[in-house]
């Protein structure tokens, strides 16, 4: 999974949490969502734009985002707290998961 070529790769933000916490705490995310059976069932039998519409990805990465919480306190509370950050966030991820979804074929 290349973090950068998905779009998303706020420097300012990797900067204020430390080198590759930003990278690590993303590929963490979208590990913990390949684990949901529904949204892999979803990127199998859909293309990568069909997949980002869907309706089980919001609360899918709510939920990854809490997972991380305990490694990632100061970046989880940032997402949470600054909508720019998670819009930005919300946006690459499907494209992310779908990547390394695909990947594995």
């Amino acid at each position: 999974m290349n973090i950068k070529r998905s779009g998303f790769y706020p420097a300012a933000h990797g900067d204020k949490y430390g080198p590759g916490v930003v990278a690590g705490t993303m590929s963490s995310i979208v590990v913990n969502l390949a684990h949901d059976e529904t949204l892999a069932s979803q990127a199998r039998a859909n293309t990568a734009q069909q997949f980002s519409e869907s309706p089980a990805l919001p609360k899918a990465f709510i939920d990854a985002v809490m997972g991380v919480r305990d490694r990632t306190p100061q970046l989880v509370y940032d997402l949470f707290n600054d909508p720019d950050l998670y819009d930005e966030l919300s946006k690459a991820l499907p494209a992310m998961l779908y990547e390394h979804l695909h990947a594995d074929r």
